[in-house]
């Protein structure tokens, strides 16, 4: 069993969150791109899996959203009660790196909430243009040439990417807090 007051756990559990997160978003993004590069008409196989992206997506990101507020709620907690949670670590050594590098872990953390955020800002209107993307090539799958079309799966394609950059960010900067709670290793003498 994992100790809770370590605080590389809380870092994990993000990790696991930012990878569905990002392979969700991914998989709308690659149906996206194939939906993109039709002409004449959406095939109706394209169009069921377009659906079934759609739906995925909205499910996992309710799912995503609430594990990752939960989490930085988690987050806020932990760094205001620093000290009794400092004193839960068992092991001194990465008691003693997360004490030397607290300042750097909140920054950190600090980055994460405003990527979270931002990913939010994109997810949303991305989220919404390809419902409507969906609904539109159900109503008519020939509207795949109409210019709104193109230009909705153009505006989806960049607020998609910008999400899955803000994800891919948060993952960076986990793995950052993650390297910080090493234990520095003395050099060996000889």
């Amino acid at each position: 069993m994992q100790d809770s007051a370590r605080p590389g756990n809380g870092i994990a559990e993000y990790r696991q969150i930012a990878t569905v997160a990002d392979q969700a978003i991914r998989r709308a993004l690659d149906c996206l791109a194939s939906v993109g590069a039709q002409s004449n008409q959406c095939p109706p196989a394209l169009l069921t899996n377009l659906s079934t992206e759609v739906d995925r997506l909205q499910v996992e990101s309710i799912q995503v959203r609430a594990r990752s507020q939960a989490m930085q709620a988690r987050g806020d907690a932990y760094f205001e009660q620093w000290h009794e949670n400092m004193a839960k670590v068992p092991d001194p050594q990465v008691r003693a790196a997360a004490e030397a590098r607290r300042p750097q872990l909140q920054e950190s953390f600090r980055k994460i909430k405003a990527l979270s955020q931002e990913g939010r800002e994109a997810f949303n209107p991305f989220l919404s243009d390809l419902r409507q993307l969906r609904n539109a090539l159900e109503k008519d799958p020939g509207s795949i040439d109409a210019a709104t079309t193109r230009d909705r799966i153009k505006e989806a394609m960049e607020y998609g990417q910008h999400a899955e950059k803000c994800v891919a960010a948060i993952g960076r900067e986990l793995d950052t807090m993650s390297a910080m709670l090493v234990p520095s290793q003395k050099p060996i003498q000889h």
